[in-house]
Formats: structure tokens, sequence, C-alpha cells
């Protein structure tokens, strides 16, 4: 038995012991850190407090990083959130790792109102959730249709972003040797810290660190293999992520697209490389999604392929944009136009799309449900692996 395989089993069986142990009671703690909010105008709020999402309303001027205490809370468990009474800040002066983290919340809201000198309506609402995850530019109708039809995946920072930032940084200090990896880690930690460190970011950092590492080691990575370390080290840090819909969604969206897109790849032609990947994607999501929102996305391939290629011409354009700005508006404001059209695009196909009557379809799924979906698809595998692809 080698030393890794012996690691993994270690590592599995202390896994197991930690989730064993753990009170999964959706019970909220009493005082809680805010990480991010979104504020309306009748003094209420929506915020995030590490795996929670929050409710309350509140008649002052709350900050990142405050300590608030409530005195009583409703758990919703459509949308997995918590509705808070009689809040109260009880700590606006955050000291140490939240001091910094409350700083890079204003840098990131500078970033945010100079991103949006440049760039208007959808070009800027899909931009700044490609570039800082931010979702609460976008409308209300808009937000809609993108879950209708299967796209708001596209407006949270992932892998891809991670991966972005870390090469680009990587290549600029290639000729530092070694250290340019270091160089590359620490900007990818902090890349993570501004945007926020929801589980699709934390699951990519962790994942980008220890690529990093093994480079550094001269030995590549097997992606499979890394990603459930990855999920290993975030379930044993914090087992009630597991309850979180978007460890959830990431997890299993980012399995599917390393175990099923080969498959799909020998069907299509490398013309529809994206289609395989969105189906692959869409195969291992679409039981949790079914679970959680009772529908589904009948739409969500065809809109993915309509639009994906768009993505990531968006995110490089608009950050490369975005610094611009800083030498010369004028500049900005003339390439702007690179960032408008491919946004115009996804604007217009995710609105007709969501039209159609089946865009999406209601369905009832229970847990045991759940679990043969996953049963079939894991069968579906095995099959293609031992026996379709060797003929």
């Amino acid at each position: 038995m080698t030393l890794k395989l012996l690691l993994v089993l270690f590592l599995f069986i202390t896994l197991l012991i930690r989730v064993a142990t753990f009170n999964f009671s959706p019970n909220l703690p009493y005082t809680l850190t805010i990480d991010s909010f979104n504020s309306y105008t009748n003094s209420f709020y929506t915020a995030s407090s590490g795996n929670f999402n929050l409710s309350f309303s509140y008649k002052g001027d709350l900050q990142p990083q405050d300590t608030i205490h409530y005195n009583s809370y409703t758990y919703n468990n459509m949308y997995k959130s918590y509705t808070l009474n009689g809040v109260k800040v009880i700590n606006s002066n955050p000291k140490g790792f939240l001091r910094f983290k409350k700083n890079l919340y204003y840098f990131k809201q500078t970033l945010l109102k100079q991103l949006n000198l440049i760039l208007k309506g959808k070009a800027y609402e899909l931009s700044s959730g490609m570039l800082f995850g931010e979702k609460s530019t976008l409308t209300k109708d808009f937000k809609q249709n993108l879950i209708k039809v299967g796209l708001i995946h596209i407006v949270v920072v992932s892998g891809f972003n991670i991966s972005l930032v870390g090469l680009l940084i990587l290549n600029s200090f290639k000729k530092l040797g070694r250290v340019a990896y270091v160089f590359s880690f620490l900007g990818i930690l902090l890349y993570s810290i501004l945007v926020g460190l929801d589980p699709p970011v934390l699951r990519a950092l962790i994942m980008g660190s220890i690529v990093i590492i093994a480079r550094l080691k001269g030995e590549e990575s097997n992606q499979i293999y890394l990603l459930f370390i990855t999920g290993c080290i975030m379930v044993f840090l914090n087992p009630l992520i597991l309850t979180s819909l978007s460890f959830q969604l990431s997890f299993m969206a980012t399995l599917g697209i390393l175990t099923f897109t080969p498959i799909f790849d020998s069907i299509f032609p490398k013309l529809l490389s994206d289609l395989s990947a969105s189906i692959s994607a869409q195969l291992m999501v679409l039981p949790i999604l079914a679970y959680n929102f009772g529908q589904v996305s009948i739409i969500s391939p065809v809109a993915n392929l309509l639009t994906l290629w768009a993505v990531p011409v968006i995110t490089v354009i608009s950050g490369v944009l975005l610094l611009i700005s800083f030498v010369s508006i004028k500049i900005a404001l003339l390439l702007a136009f690179l960032v408008t059209i491919p946004s115009f695009v996804i604007e217009k196909v995710t609105d007709n799309l969501s039209l159609l009557n089946f865009a999406s379809v209601a369905v009832e799924i229970d847990t045991r449900k759940v679990i043969i979906c996953y049963f079939c698809v894991f069968a579906f595998y095995l099959y293609y692996i031992f026996y379709l692809s060797r003929q």
C-alpha cells in the first residue's frame, strides 16, 4: 500500500469521525460577524456570515465585518436563509484579520464604482458579477431570467477566475523562477478574500494552492483526486458546509466537468467542447437543483452553448479596461464596446429563451430519488469506463 493511499485512508477516517460527531442542527449563534451584505431603502438587509444567509431590518449604517447580536430568528427552508429579529451592532471596530477584510471590502467597492464609470447597463451587471461575484448589481428580472435558463453560474466567481489570476501573475514573474509561484499564491489568496470566501471560491483557492505546491515540487496533480482532497479539507474545517447549496453545486459541477467532459467530447465534435462541459456540469447538479427549487432548466445546454464563449471575453476585457481606466478613462470608454457587444448577446439570449414555455419544468423529488439519480449517473460512468470506452 503506497504512502499516498495510506494518507487518503487516514484523511477519510478522520473526516468520518469529524462529521459523525458534529452537531448539524440549524441553530444559529446569537453573535455573528457580517462578511458581506446588500442594503435596501426600507432599512432591510440581506447578508452572509460564514455559511449562513441572513435577512433582517436594521435602522442604522451597517458596515462589513460588523459584529451583530439578535433576539430571535426564523428559518426559511426553501431559501436556506435566516430572518433575524431585534438586530443590533455590538462591535463596529474590527481588528486584525477582520479589519484587513473590511479594508478589502471598501477597496472592492472602489473598484466597482470605477467599473461603473466605463460600463453601463447589462455590461456593468455582468462584468461586476464575473470579476467580483457581485450579484447585487443584477436587476431582479434579469437575475430571474438567468436562473430560469440555467445561466446564473456565469456571474459567480469560481475556478476560472482563480486560475486566470494565478496564471497572469505566474507569467508576469516567470523570470523569477520558483518565486513566481509564491507571488501567484499570494495573488489568488488576496483575490479570494477580496471577492469573498464563498464555497466555490474557497474550493478553487485550495485546489489552486495545492497545484502550486505540486508545481514547486515538480509534480503534476490528478484533478479528480485533488477535488476530493479539497472537499475533505473544507468539510473537515467546517462540516456545516455540507449543507451549503453553493458548496454542493460547485463540487458536483466540477466533478461532472472532470469526469464526463471527456466522454461527451468523444461524442460531440471539438467545435462543441463548451456544450460537453455544460452538459457534464448540468448532469451532476440537476438532482440538487430539482430537490432544492422544484424545477429544472431544460433550455440550459442551449443557453450555455450560445453564451459561454462570451464569459472569458467579458471577464478578461472588463478587467483590462478597469486597469486602463485608472490611467485614462477616455481610452477605457472608447474600448467599452468590446464588453458591451458580448454582454448584449448574453442579455438577448437570456431574455428570449426565458420566454419559452418549456424553458424550465416543475419537478417533485425527495432525498431517495436524488440518491437514485446519482446511482444511475455513477453506474453509467462505470459502464462507459469499463465497457464502452474499450469498444
